[in-house]
This record gives C-alpha cells, structure tokens and sequence, in this order.
C-alpha cells in the first residue's frame, strides 16, 4: 500500500475590512482632547509590605480590638502612624498619606455594608466592603486614605467583627 502526499491546504485571506471615516485627530463631538493629562496633587510612592494585622476586633477589648462593631455606629481609630501604627509596630514610614488595606468582615449578624473613610472626612456615599451574611467571612483589598494625624473611622450598617491587614 503506498501513502500519497496530501494536497497542500489552501491559504486563508482575511476579509478586507472597511474603516469608518474618523473625525479629524485630536478632536471628539464635544471639541479638541488635551494632548497631556493634568496631574492633580502629588503624587506618592507605594511601597509594599509584609502584611500586618493592624485590627482584629475579635479580640478581647482593646484600642486596635473588640468589641464587635455596632450596626449603625461609627467608631474611631487612631492608627498612630508616626508611632506604633495599630498593632503593626513600627512599620510606616515617614509622612504616610494611604495605605493598601485587606478588610475583613466576620460573622455579621445579616446582609450590609462597612465604610472606612479618614478620621477628618465625611462618610462617603460608597461601601468599602458588602455583605450578603449573615454569619460569612468576606475579604476585600482598599487603598485606605487616612487623615493628615492616621486616624479612619469605621462605619458599619450591620454588628460585624472587622480584620484589617496592612500590605502597602
């Protein structure tokens, strides 16, 4: 039995493809684009970190511990970051303006939210983290702005206990 060369595969062409006109570059329906993008601040450095429990509110009282946050309330902590930074000693350097946060929420008594804003702002319209629970571990990394002396405030719609792990 003798084997014969296959024929050779034709070749595919790609389709032709036709380009709507664009209107003149550099310009949009609303006028011309910016041709660099405006910096609005100063901006700042990340630096990485060996994560660090900063808050674990189920442990027993304490400033950067328990009791379980109360549905309904705010409560303040003073992160000190010029100092002992929470329970993470001596990590933050100098002049610190946000941190990259993994907030934890632990078995909250039902469905709701927790909102971490700077200790001098007002509560944002936004969550940080949400909840479907009750009774569920829910994660979910923030970048955190503190205020100018570290402190946040911590506002949850539902009793839940809160775990918060520096990374950056």
């Amino acid at each position: 039995r003798s084997l014969s060369a296959a024929p050779p595969h034709p070749t595919l062409q790609a389709p032709q493809v036709q380009r709507a006109p664009q209107p003149h570059a550099g310009t949009v329906d609303s006028g011309p684009l910016p041709q660099t993008p405006t910096l609005v601040g100063t901006p700042a450095i990340y630096q990485g970190f060996e994560p660090c429990r900063m808050i674990d509110t189920r442990n027993p009282n304490g400033t950067f511990a328990g009791p379980k946050l109360v549905a309904g309330a705010t409560r303040n902590f003073d992160l000190d970051v010029n100092g002992t930074g929470g329970l993470c000693v001596n990590t933050f350097p100098t002049n610190v303006k946000a941190m990259v946060v993994n907030v934890t929420i632990v078995n909250e008594d039902g469905p709701g939210f927790v909102t971490i804003y700077p200790g001098n702002g007002t509560q944002p319209l936004a969550s940080s983290i949400n909840s479907s629970g009750p009774n569920t571990v829910i994660a979910n990394e923030i970048v955190m702005p503190l205020a100018p002396d570290g402190t946040i405030k911590v506002y949850t719609s539902v009793g839940t206990h809160l775990v918060m792990d520096l990374v950056g």
